[in-house]
């Protein structure tokens, strides 16, 4: 297997995220005006992309339609606040838009590293997920739930990138997409030369206990890290 490194002339910023956040797009706009990359990864797939594009708009269609013959819409257009985080999860993940955008702006590459078989894997009983013994059980959670989750990510983030406490962070599937996105990256390395490389993943990852991305060097950072966003 191609361990990777890191060009003496190279550098490689591993920069972590909160999936589903709604300030996200905004923030890693800037982000991305700030460090100026020459080549963008991202822990996305190209199935996942491909999935959404071809179904995403049908399956929240579907989604709509059921909670609307529930009796559930909140306006015309407005699903209960647990189902959000559904509606959010079929569409084009906000750290995709905003690197797509950038990359169309500048020239700049963007390439999607991660593996296709965990999104298939994801995505294969997707339609049971629409179903509306799903959504009934979903629309009957707490209404803060899906606010709550995003305020438990940010915590367990500060906790860990302020005070060095670990909880449990860090998965063995994690491992396996991150020495497959290491790989990758590794490559595109080789293909384009010296330069600054700048990969957008879950927060998660940069806790690497296993040190996956060790041979690329990498300059972590948090996103939401107030000295970064100064």
């Amino acid at each position: 297997m191609h361990e990777g490194r890191a060009d003496r002339d190279s550098q490689f910023i591993m920069l972590g995220l909160i999936h589903g956040d709604p300030e996200g797009m905004a923030i890693l706009a800037r982000s991305l005006e700030r460090l100026r990359p020459d080549v963008i990864t991202l822990e996305f797939s190209r199935y996942g992309l491909h999935f959404r594009q071809m179904n995403g708009a049908c399956l929240k269609k579907r989604l709509r339609d059921a909670v609307r013959s529930m009796g559930l819409m909140a306006g015309e257009h407005q699903c209960p606040a647990p189902l959000q985080s559904l509606l959010s999860y079929l569409s084009l993940p906000y750290e995709f838009t905003a690197a797509s955008d950038y990359s169309q702006r500048t020239g700049v590459s963007l390439h999607l590293v991660d593996g296709d078989l965990f999104s298939w894997l994801r995505l294969r009983d997707v339609d049971k997920v629409v179903d509306r013994d799903n959504l009934e059980a979903l629309a009957r959670s707490p209404e803060d739930s899906t606010t709550s989750e995003r305020v438990r990510e940010k915590v367990l983030a500060e906790l860990f990138f302020e005070r060095g406490i670990k909880t449990n962070l860090y998965t063995e599937e994690m491992y396996i997409r991150d020495s497959l996105m290491r790989d990758r990256i590794s490559l595109l390395m080789d293909y384009h030369g010296p330069g600054r490389y700048l990969h957008l993943c879950g927060w998660r990852h940069l806790v690497d206990p296993h040190n996956v991305f060790g041979s690329l060097k990498p300059v972590k950072v948090f996103m939401y890290d107030r000295a970064f966003r100064v």
